[in-house]
């Protein structure tokens, strides 16, 4: 089950912030971010911490007590989720054709400015944008500048994914690499532990 809710919440992310500016276009800071996702079909809400660099991301939660974490690196060809469940640290390797995330980025459905917030501490302009899944149906995102998203709405769901505190700094490689001591396992079509 956390690993269904840890995929729901980057996808919820990813989809929510993969609407912005004309042509791709993913965020250009590095920075770290607390946000929180609000899930209205499972009525979940989940506290994260995102945070970004050079185009990587990296998602930390908690769900029923255990920690996890999501890597996301678009020029890798596998998403990596991070857990240690009973002792046993795992880095489960999904590829990413086959995993379903999403990473935010923008693309052609952003529509006009419809106005301007300050969204933890930073600026950001509201945008309309059609949702994917729902032609004719449209949402709101707030959007700094360089492209970071930093809330989210849509008109049946209310808020669905918003910044609770944001901070531009450098971020480490560290935060987005696989630690030393966890035991790598393919999560592909054959499943089992890579060699």
């Amino acid at each position: 089950m956390i690993n269904t809710v840890l995929v729901s919440s980057v996808i919820a992310a990813g989809a929510m912030s993969s609407a912005w500016a004309t042509g791709p276009a993913a965020p250009q800071p590095d920075f770290r971010m607390v946000t929180q996702m609000h899930d209205q079909s499972s009525g979940m809400t989940i506290d994260a911490e995102l945070r970004h660099s050079e185009g990587r991301f990296r998602m930390e939660t908690e769900f029923q007590g255990q920690a996890a974490a999501v890597l996301i690196d678009p020029a890798a060809d596998s998403v990596t989720i991070l857990m240690d469940m009973n002792g046993m640290r795992m880095a489960m390797e999904v590829p990413s054709a086959d995993s379903g995330f999403a990473v935010p980025d923008a693309d052609d459905r952003l529509g006009d400015p419809i106005g301007s917030d300050t969204v933890a501490g930073e600026p950001c302009t509201i945008y309309r944008f059609e949702i994917e899944d729902a032609p004719g149906d449209q949402a709101e995102g707030c959007l700094t500048h360089d492209y970071v998203v930093l809330r989210v709405s849509s008109q049946d769901e209310g808020v669905v994914f918003e910044a609770r505190e944001f901070e531009r700094a450098a971020q480490e490689d560290s935060w987005f690499v696989v630690p030393e001591g966890y035991r790598r396992m393919s999560m592909g079509a054959m499943g089992g532990f890579r060699r």
